[in-house]
This record gives structure tokens, C-alpha cells and sequence, in this order.
């Protein structure tokens, strides 16, 4: 009777120190703490701190749109592709962000606030303000192209630093999707910011003011370090709130270990940061398949296979965001360059034989850590970046250089250069 009585006590005694065991090896790794607060509310704290530059190039925006329905509704009118109307809502919109500006900088606050976000019934954030963004920066695209049109120096400069400084204020929000439609914004000033010098009677003199009011237009884009910080707590934030609320999945899966995870997996997206430009360019391969192995291989341990698919959701944006910041860097100094060789001619009356220290450091393309190609033709010159695989296809322009395929997400082309000098013939809806 003592011996069975024994064995009752006895089994479940091991039970229980196995079943410890087994939930102690299945919690144990690296664990990482989530946000204390929802991040949407801690952005909505920062309404205070709207900066002088971008509060004035909101306030300007707005000026320029009452001016658009006056003076060149009907210049803009053909350009305008999708045949949607300067609507009332986007001057309704941008008049509420120009009164917020107003109200900050009085030292009060607005309920009707541009930092303010939200969030929908499943959790994700809702920024219907990025739509809005977006057409603001496309109109003033095509207003700086109308500009063009009429030789218009001053109102092309406008259009372009208006843009510009608008797109940097998205960039400055830290939610990832706000620094990726940033970086898109400010590409599409760079698209276009070589015109003026296709102009014959452009004189030297009217070039060299061109150069310094756009000098602001090449500072580099914001580094994605404050990005990808703000999207690991949204990442938790969410998951928190969509995980099961059982004990048992608490027990097995606790959050904190979850996260570890996910720290560890983007421990080589923060190392990437450290990195130059042009080495995260040209270690972006590497990168991708290290992030590729990780998010794709199993685990041994049940709850770093739960935390696989919160990784899978963070790391198939980052390569992408840093091939993105990448090609915006080789646009602005592309075009740097070309306003460089320009002012050269200016002051010596022939352009330069070679871009050399006397150009400026801006002429590496970082592709390739090497000089941008540089060739003179005559009367004229023609600059080029060897593109994504780093040859000199001779200046063969690929006018879809930077873009993404829709379903492979893979860079296109793979293969070619890109032409900033001469000026490559527009595409359509570019």
C-alpha cells in the first residue's frame, strides 16, 4: 500500500518537474520588452513639435492652392491625368493643417490636428492624411512642370522647395509607412529638378541662383533608424492586442519572448544602418538572403516558431525601405552633379575634362563606391550611374530604373544604367 501510494506520489511529481522543464527550455532566449503605451498615442503627444520649416511650407502650400484656382487652373487642368478636380476637400484639408500651424505656433492646441492618427477595429493605423499628402506633392509636381512650360524660374523654384519641404515633414514622422511615401515624395522633385539647365536662355548668372535655391533639395533623406524603432513597438503594439488571452498562451507564449524574436531577427537590419550608403547598397543581396534564412527556417522551440511570423511581417519591408533610401541618395547626387558641372563651365568656360575633387565628394554613386560615369561630347557631356549591377552599359537609359515588379517586389531593371545627363525623354504618368 506505501509503495503504491508512493508511485501516486511519485508520477505526478515527475510530471510536473518535466512539464517545468519543458516550458522553461521553450520560454528561455533572448526576450525584449514592447511599448508600455500605444505608439499611435505617443506620435499624438508630439503635436508640439511641428518645426518652423515645415509650418511654413504648409502655409505657403495653401497660398499657392488658392492662387492655382485663379491664375492657372487652366495650364494645370490638361496635366492633371486622372481628370480629378482641385478638389474643395484637398483645400479644406490643407486649410486645417495651415490653422494647426497657426495654433502651435500661438502656443494652444486644435482637436482637428495633422499628428492626429487612429486606429481601426482589428488594430491596424489608419493616416488617410498620407492620400492626402500625396496629391499635394503630385500637384505641386505638375504646377513646377507648367512652370517649366513658361520658363517660369521663380515659380519652378517654388513648386520644387514647396514639394520638397513638404515631403521632408512626411519623412520626419516616424511611422514607417510615413518615411516610405516620403522618400517617393521627394523623388519625384528629383525627377525633375535638372530641367532649367535644358534652357538656352538660361544665362549663367540666372543658373547660379538656380544652384543655391535648390542646395536644400540634395540634403540626405532621414535614416530609417527612428522607423524601424516606431514600427518593432506598432509590431508589438499589435500583437499584444490580436494575441489569444488564455493562460495557456500566455503561459507558453509570453509576449516578452515573442519579441525577443523579433529584436534578434532585426539586429542585422540595425546593423545594416551603420553601414555607408554605398555599402548598404552593394551588402543588400547579403542582407536579403540572411533575413530571407531567418524568417523562412524552422525553430525548435515553439514559441520562436510563433514569433517566425511576426518576423516574416517585419523583415520583408526593410530591404526594400534601404534599397528605396539608396536610389533617392543616387537621384539627389546625380543631380547635384549636373548643377556642379554646370557652375564649373560657368567659371572656366569649358566643362570639367573629369569629375575630380574640384566637382565635390557628392559624385560617388553609390552602386558602385566609384565616380558617377562622366563623359564629354562635344559641345556637351553626358553623366550616368552604372545602376544595380555596377557595369558601364555605355549610358543605355532604363526609364524604369528604381521601380519595383508588383507581385516579385525585385528592383527593375536588373540590369543597365541611368541617365541624368542629357535629360532622358519623359515617360507617360512620369
Amino acid at each position: 500500500m506505501k509503495k503504491q501510494l508512493w508511485w501516486i506520489v511519485l508520477v505526478p511529481l515527475l510530471a510536473l518537474c518535466g512539464a517545468g522543464g519543458w516550458l522553461s527550455w521553450a520560454r528561455s532566449g533572448p526576450t525584449a520588452r514592447g511599448p508600455k503605451q500605444d505608439p499611435v498615442v505617443l506620435l499624438n503627444r508630439q503635436h508640439d513639435n511641428i518645426g518652423e520649416h515645415a509650418a511654413d511650407y504648409y502655409t505657403r502650400a495653401y497660398g499657392i492652392l488658392r492662387e492655382a484656382k485663379d491664375e492657372f487652373w487652366d495650364a494645370l487642368d490638361p496635366w492633371w491625368a486622372d481628370d480629378v478636380p482641385l478638389s474643395a476637400e484637398l483645400m479644406e484639408w490643407v486649410e486645417k493643417k495651415t490653422d494647426c500651424v497657426a495654433n502651435v505656433r500661438q502656443g494652444s492646441r486644435c482637436e482637428d490636428c495633422r499628428f492626429t492618427l487612429q486606429r481601426s477595429a482589428n488594430g491596424d493605423v489608419l493616416q488617410p492624411e498620407l492620400t492626402e499628402i500625396k496629391t499635394l506633392v503630385r500637384f505641386f509636381r505638375l504646377r513646377a512642370r507648367i512652370a517649366a512650360e513658361r520658363r517660369d524660374l521663380i515659380g519652378f523654384i517654388d513648386a520644387l522647395r514647396t514639394m520638397d519641404g513638404l515631403a521632408r515633414d512626411v519623412c520626419a514622422q516616424p511611422l514607417l509607412i510615413s518615411d516610405l511615401v516620403g522618400i517617393g515624395c521627394l523623388w519625384s522633385a528629383q525627377e525633375i529638378v535638372a530641367l532649367p539647365y535644358t534652357w538656352p536662355e538660361l544665362s549663367s548668372a540666372d543658373r547660379q541662383v538656380y544652384a543655391h535655391s535648390i542646395l536644400p533639395l540634395f540634403e540626405a533623406p532621414p535614416g530609417l533608424e527612428k522607423a524601424l524603432k516606431e514600427d518593432f513597438n506598432e509590431l508589438c503594439w499589435i500583437y499584444e492586442m490580436k494575441r489569444p488571452r488564455s493562460f495557456n498562451s500566455r503561459l507558453v507564449f509570453p509576449s516578452e519572448r515573442i519579441f525577443g524574436e523579433l529584436d534578434q531577427a532585426l539586429q542585422p537590419v540595425r546593423g545594416h544602418f551603420e553601414l555607408p550608403v554605398e555599402e548598404q547598397m552593394q551588402r543588400l543581396g547579403q542582407l536579403e538572403k540572411r533575413l530571407e534564412a531567418w524568417s523562412s527556417g524552422r525553430r525548435a522551440k515553439p514559441v520562436a516558431e510563433a514569433g517566425r511570423l511576426l518576423v516574416s511581417i517585419a523583415l520583408v519591408t526593410w530591404p526594400k525601405a534601404i534599397q528605396q533610401r539608396g536610389w533617392l541618395i543616387t537621384f539627389q547626387r546625380g543631380n547635384r552633379t549636373v548643377a556642379a558641372i554646370f557652375a564649373h563651365a560657368d567659371a572656366v568656360g569649358q566643362f570639367p575634362a573629369s569629375l575630380d575633387d574640384a566637382i565635390g565628394d557628392f559624385v560617388i554613386d553609390p552602386f558602385t563606391s566609384k565616380p558617377f560615369i562622366y563623359r564629354t561630347t562635344g559641345d556637351g557631356f553626358t553623366l550616368y550611374s552604372a545602376g544595380h549591377d555596377g557595369d558601364d552599359d555605355g549610358g543605355m537609359h532604363h526609364p524604369r530604373f528604381g521601380e519595383q515588379h508588383a507581385t516579385t517586389g525585385e528592383a527593375l531593371p536588373p540590369d543597365g544604367d541611368y541617365v541624368f545627363w542629357p535629360l532622358p525623354e519623359p515617360q507617360d504618368g512620369r
